[in-house]
């Protein structure tokens, strides 16, 4: 599939975004869609997708986690719990089983919506403070929809309040 030169150039540069992130596994997928991209232009555009200036330089990873966010994107993918090792604001540690249901990426941190099995409700769990993640083996399919349903009605909801 042929990708247009002009847009060819707004991917280039969302992909170098993803680059930086600091998450070593979208890294190396977004460079693997890159060089399928730019396979596909001419030599000009190509040089011209891979010059220095559709680049993103960030002195530091945007995103540090001490654990594998591949375990955690599968998870979600699979519709599978995970128990992950947390330190909350505070300091405590806590052990949770959860039902890891999306990855959001803010200016600071990535942060799994999930449904907490311990507190029985929806939770937000920053990965920068996760020390462990396990997959356990349990499914949670095929909940994974109905529950970032009710998450957003809830979310509505307050909104109206």
């Amino acid at each position: 599939m042929a990708v247009h030169p002009s847009a060819a150039g707004r991917h280039a540069l969302s992909l170098a975004e993803v680059r930086a992130w600091g998450d070593p596994a979208l890294a190396r997928a977004a460079d693997s869609v890159l060089a399928k991209i730019a396979a596909t232009l001419p030599d000009a555009r190509e040089q011209q997708l891979l010059h220095a200036i559709a680049q993103v330089f960030r002195p530091e990873p945007r995103y540090t986690s001490p654990v594998d966010l591949t375990i955690l994107r599968a998870a979600c993918w699979q519709e599978e719990a995970v128990d992950i090792r947390y330190v909350d604001g505070e300091g405590v540690i806590s052990e949770r089983t959860i039902l890891p249901l999306s990855l959001f990426y803010t200016d600071t941190c990535v942060t799994a919506l999930s449904w907490c099995c311990l507190r029985e409700d929806f939770r937000m769990f920053r990965t920068d403070r996760m020390s462990e993640i396990r997959p356990n083996g349990l499914s949670f399919r095929p909940r994974r929809v109905p529950l970032l349903r009710d998450y957003l009605s809830q979310l509505q909801m307050r909104r109206r309040v």
